[in-house]
């Protein structure tokens, strides 16, 4: 998969033993052009992948380290691999190396990880969920920044009931272990079946568990059970590269993939003439308020504002008819120069 992996100044790779998880520390040259009043002193963000072969997540983890490296911050890395106990491991590394925040990419739950979150915010280390919105019932995360995720359901959800014959089956992959990533599936329900549009089987996946062939598998299932379905909805960035060619090779080569996120492989897809539809969104800006919370705080001491990301979203669904000719619909590049372009004015 294409991947965004433009990092700025210098990169150095260090080995870190986490007992079992890996981590990758990522620095660079403050860019030039800051002409604000207020200092920025030098920090280190720990980031957490929740899962490293997640193209979304990755994309967001480039894009948080490009960012931090224009200001001259450092990011370390770390891959969580979709198990809560190599997160709980990172994390409590992250707390040892006292970083001056961590941000976590990707939905979780917090009580499989609440011991290294209480230690963070002992050592007084804001922890930022971005991306993705993630239960919090015990107040852990100082603040969260992502797109409403069931907003992502109830746009496929809306663009199916107009595209799809009346009465359509359809089919989906969820992923009920994370909160937010199946949000988009509880939404498209609620939309598509008062409609008279049924959601008629699910397979649920194991995130922690051999992803390529739960996808490939579940989807075919899924088929093979309800073959008059017309649609899968699955629940993440990574299927729809797994499940279209998977249903084309089981004899169902019609039937519509709709997923969520501009993903390259998933408007590549797209671009090729396969039935795909994704539901987008300028999701790195999310990851930029955090990051824009972050420096204020360092800089100024200013209280993170958890209504940050209220009105910032936008959402479209991509398919063969406005899918861009290359690159992504909501291009990361433009995003981060209209944060830098405001870090630049504020900070010295």
């Amino acid at each position: 998969m294409k991947r965004l992996t433009t990092l700025v100044g210098c990169l150095l790779i260090a080995a870190l033993a986490l007992s079992g998880c890996s981590s990758t520390s990522a620095t660079a040259e403050k860019a030039e052009g800051f002409t604000g009043t207020t200092e920025l002193p030098s920090g280190t963000v720990g980031i957490l992948n929740n899962l490293g072969s997640s193209e979304t997540l990755t994309h967001w983890q480039n894009t948080a380290t490009d960012a931090l490296g224009k200001v001259g911050w450092t990011a370390v890395v770390a891959d969580g691999k979709g198990d809560p106990a190599v997160y709980a491991q990172s994390l409590s590394s992250f707390v040892q190396q006292k970083v001056d925040g961590i941000i976590i990419l990707g939905g979780f739950q917090t009580g499989p990880i609440a011991e290294p979150l209480r230690a963070a915010h002992d050592a007084g280390i804001p922890v930022l969920a971005l991306g993705i919105n993630s239960p919090d019932p015990d107040k852990l995360i100082t603040a969260q920044y992502a797109p409403d995720d069931a907003e992502f359901g109830v746009v496929l959800g809306n663009y199916l009931k107009e595209k799809l014959p009346a009465g359509s089956e359809w089919v989906a992959l969820t992923l009920t272990a994370q909160e937010g990533a199946n949000a988009p599936n509880v939404a498209a329900v609620e939309v598509l079946e008062p409609a008279g549009f049924p959601r008629v089987g699910t397979v649920d996946l194991n995130i922690s568990g051999d992803i390529p062939s739960q996808v490939s598998k579940g989807a075919t299932d899924l088929l093979r059970a309800h073959p008059d379905a017309a649609a899968l909805m699955t629940c993440c960035d990574f299927t729809a590269t797994l499940s279209a060619p998977a249903l084309a090779e089981a004899g169902y080569p019609d039937v519509i993939n709709a997923v969520r996120y501009d993903n390259l492989s998933i408007l590549d897809l797209i671009r090729a003439g396969k039935p795909v539809v994704t539901a987008g969104a300028n999701t790195d800006t999310s990851i930029l308020i955090g990051i824009d919370q972050l420096l204020a705080y360092k800089a100024s001491g200013t209280a993170f504002d958890v209504n940050a990301q209220e009105g910032v979203a936008k959402f479209v669904v991509i398919d063969k008819d406005n899918v861009p000719a290359e690159g992504f619909y909501f291009d990361p590049q433009e995003q981060i120069e209209t944060f830098l372009t405001k870090w630049k004015a504020e900070y010295k």
